[in-house]
Parts: C-alpha cells; sequence; structure tokens
C-alpha cells in the first residue's frame, strides 16, 4: 500500500490521513512494532557533527584536545 501511494503519512498527503489512522489502528493490535520497523513515517533530521572533531578526553570532562587530521 506503501509503494502505490495508498497509505502514506498525513505529512506527505494530508487527503490520506483517515486511511492512514484507520489501518494503523488495526494493524496496532497485533503487530504494535511494525510502525516502526517498516520507518514509514519521516524521520527527524539527521544533526551533522562539527567540522573540528576533539579526542574522547573532552567527553569525560577533561580538556579538549583537537584530534589529529587524516
Amino acid at each position: 500500500m506503501s509503494t502505490n501511494g495508498y497509505l502514506v503519512p498525513p505529512s506527505k498527503d494530508p487527503s490520506k490521513e483517515e486511511l492512514w489512522n484507520e489501518t494503523w489502528k488495526r494493524i496496532d493490535r497485533f503487530l504494535p512494532n511494525l510502525r516502526a520497523d517498516l520507518a514509514l513515517e519521516e524521520e527527524e533530521p539527521v544533526v551533522e557533527a562539527t567540522a573540528t572533531a576533539t579526542a574522547p578526553a573532552e567527553e569525560a570532562g577533561g580538556t579538549a584536545v583537537p584530534a589529529e587530521a587524516p
């Protein structure tokens, strides 16, 4: 259903919100983790790492030590 564009999150097609909600109401009864496994909903944007890397000492509360360039 998703591949053919019938079952899409309301954020992508608000006209399909009723089908989306009714479908998941029924599926969640017997496969409560299926939605997460399929990842049909939009994922939150990934925050990119900063350009300057530091050594693990900073994470442990020590002084930040710049990582060596490759």
